[in-house]
């Protein structure tokens, strides 16, 4: 089962704006070990990117994965992209419904594709 992890020190906008993702249809789980590092299960990113962009806005995670993106190759980057961050993401194939993944990583801290 997939978690989705949040900053422990939110503050009022930022927690308001992860509750109102969270009532968008996604799920919310608290870590106290990763400060940086968020993950939503988004079932469906596209439909709900505003409330995606307000919350990134306000928590502004280092590294953000999500999984069950349900994008596809007729979605494109310029759809997904958020200023400041690199958008990496593998989707499942049109012919399935559900699945793929993203991981948005800061564009500070330089994020590179390794292929092996």
């Amino acid at each position: 089962m997939a978690e989705i992890f949040v900053h422990e020190d939110l503050t009022s906008r930022q927690r308001q704006a992860r509750n109102k993702l969270t009532s968008a249809g996604t799920k919310s789980k608290t870590s106290p070990t990763r400060e940086g590092f968020d993950h939503v299960n988004a079932r469906s990113l596209l439909n709900k990117f505003d409330e995606f962009q307000s919350w990134i806005a306000a928590v502004k995670p280092d590294i953000v994965g999500i999984t069950e993106t349900w994008a596809n190759k007729n979605i494109r980057d310029s759809e997904l992209s958020l200023t400041g961050y690199d958008l990496f993401r593998k989707d499942r194939p049109v012919d399935r419904e559900g699945g793929g993944v993203m991981l948005y990583v800061n564009s500070d801290l330089q994020a590179v594709t390794s292929r092996q």
